[in-house]
């Protein structure tokens, strides 16, 4: 009789399990092309693809989280040492501990919109720093590394240059200057590593439905943030909804365009930029 703690299948048997399952799946894939794969025949590894977009996904993701370690190190430090104020009884103050969790749930949003906004152009994506366009400089040189990935899947979420990550991790700061519970640094860095993988994971429901994530991967010039709790890209006319770009996705294009100019109103294959 087989003992009920030990698996009852052969890893094998396993594997296949999770690839039926991944093909269960396949019809609700936003895009159905792998991007880990450069032909079909192709197997994929647990580490490894022909295309080297998972072994590059995997390193920058692990760089990730690596950086979210060193800011929780550094904040436990400042705890420690009495450099950074904080207090211990969350029920000593139980109306702003509270106020205080469910304004990170926004300000993780609207932190996160500003910042991703922020690293695509301004203006014109074949702008300079020379000619004030910001971002599109920070595109070039730091968030186009995200945006290999242009079918996205779960380990694509934190795959980004560290200077990425460090602008997107200062999501974590405001304990430094509004003391804070600990609880409420750790909701803030564990909703900003675990968030991604369901946003960027490529399936419509049953799976994650992250349709708006995956249109910004596709079509580079809409959805910068996310539809809750706060729709960022409703107040600013970036918003695309999905099911209005698969009805027609020209005339739904053109609603954004209509509502933005400069770079949002290029084409959404990137121009070859200009020396910088």
């Amino acid at each position: 009789m087989p003992s009920p703690l030990l698996p009852t299948k052969c890893p094998k048997a396993a594997t296949n399990d999770v690839s039926d399952f991944r093909k269960g799946l396949q019809p609700h894939k936003f895009n159905p092309v792998n991007q880990y794969e450069k032909k079909p025949t192709d197997r994929v590894g647990m580490f490894s693809s022909s295309s080297g977009h998972l072994q590059r996904e995997i390193l920058f993701n692990t760089l990730g989280w690596l950086q979210s370690s060193a800011w929780q190190c550094a904040f436990m430090w400042g705890w420690a040492s009495g450099r950074v104020p904080y207090y211990s009884r969350f029920w000593q103050h139980p109306g702003y501990s509270l106020a205080y969790l469910a304004a990170i749930t926004y300000w993780r949003e609207v932190h996160f919109y500003v910042v991703h906004r922020g690293m695509h152009p301004w203006w014109d994506r074949k702008n300079g720093l020379a000619d004030g366009d910001v971002g599109a400089f920070l595109y070039r040189h730091v968030h186009s590394l995200h945006h290999k990935s242009y079918n996205p899947g779960p380990w694509s979420g934190l795959s980004m240059h560290p200077v990425e990550h460090l602008m997107y991790y200062s999501c974590t700061i405001t304990p430094y200057f509004l003391q804070a519970h600990p609880i409420h640094f750790l909701y803030c860095k564990f909703h900003a590593d675990i968030a991604p993988i369901g946003g960027h994971d490529g399936y419509d429901s049953p799976s994650a439905n992250g349709d708006f994530h995956w249109l910004h991967h596709a079509k580079f010039e809409c959805n910068y943030g996310v539809p809750w709790p706060v729709n960022m890209d409703k107040h600013c006319g970036t918003w695309l909804e999905y099911s209005d770009w698969k009805v027609d996705p020209k005339k739904a294009m053109q609603g954004i365009k209509q509502l933005t100019s400069g770079s949002l109103a290029q084409s959404s294959a990137p121009a070859k930029p200009k020396a910088q």
